[in-house]
């Protein structure tokens, strides 16, 4: 995954790549469900010198996935999904 990033002049460090579990209360499953399904899912913006910068995730394909995995529409979910989405770009987007 390093190799790949560094292609697009991203630098992963080692904490970045370590495989870690983490516990999910069972309130926010299917938020983390949904979130882990859209894992391809960001508009990203690249600059001429090969920086990558994730905006966000791309909610029409959002929608399209809980549509799939017949999730009914549910805004608390989507707030989770959005509270863990920010969390994923701070990490995603640190130089």
């Amino acid at each position: 995954m390093a190799g790949a990033a560094a292609a697009f002049g991203v630098n992963l460090d080692d904490s970045y790549l370590q495989h870690q579990n983490y516990p999910i209360w069972p309130e926010n499953v299917e938020a983390a469900e949904l979130f882990f399904a859209c894992q391809r899912q960001w508009r990203l913006l690249t600059s001429s010198s090969g920086g990558v910068l994730h905006l966000g995730l791309d909610y029409p394909a959002v929608h399209a996935i809980r549509v799939e995995m017949e999730m009914a529409p549910d805004r608390d979910r989507l707030e989770k999904i959005r509270a863990i989405e920010r969390g994923a770009l701070e990490v995603m987007n640190r130089q």
